[in-house]
């Protein structure tokens, strides 16, 4: 089972962050942080979903 947490992907978002200081926006080595980042962000989307499909929205 995937389980992704906040401080996971605020830690991730933060590491882009300081990546893309020193190698810029574009760099290979921050668009691998982003991506990391989307799957972090997705496999957590995907658990609310679950979630809330699984408890109702009340």
């Amino acid at each position: 089972m995937i389980t992704v947490n906040r401080e996971e992907i605020e830690s991730k978002r933060l590491e882009m962050m300081e990546v893309a200081k020193v190698h810029g926006f574009t760099s290979e080595k921050t668009i691998k942080c982003s991506q990391e980042l989307d799957i972090l962000l997705n496999h957590y989307n995907n658990l609310i979903l679950i979630e809330t499909r699984k408890y109702g929205n009340s």
